[in-house]
């Protein structure tokens, strides 16, 4: 089930398909690929070459947008605001982690 590149060509199918996510997000690390299209909002591929978790993480990148706009932390998006203080996010433009890190 991983992509082999010497079988990723078209008379080949890509693979079997086992480089479809490889193609479509060439510059997402090779490791993130595995969590992209699962229907969970992963970190580890949170970022704009892997598409944003390959749509995964959408909900919680436009809630963290709208509610923290000048927030760069895009890749933690589901930590702000989880009851948890995570320190990528304690900083006043993300809210300090959404209030989870208020005293």
């Amino acid at each position: 089930d991983n992509c082999d590149v010497t079988t990723n060509i078209e008379k080949c199918g890509w693979d079997g398909g086992d480089c479809m996510l490889q193609n479509k997000y060439p510059s997402c690390p090779e490791y993130s690929l595995s969590y992209l299209d699962d229907n969970v909002c992963n970190y580890q591929s949170n970022i704009e070459a892997c598409g944003w978790d390959g749509g995964d993480c959408e909900a919680s990148n436009d809630a963290l947008r709208w509610n923290y706009p000048n927030c760069t932390e895009v890749q933690y998006s589901l930590w702000v605001g989880d009851k948890k203080c995570d320190h990528q996010t304690n900083v006043e433009v993300c809210g300090w982690d959404g209030g989870d890190c208020e005293e």
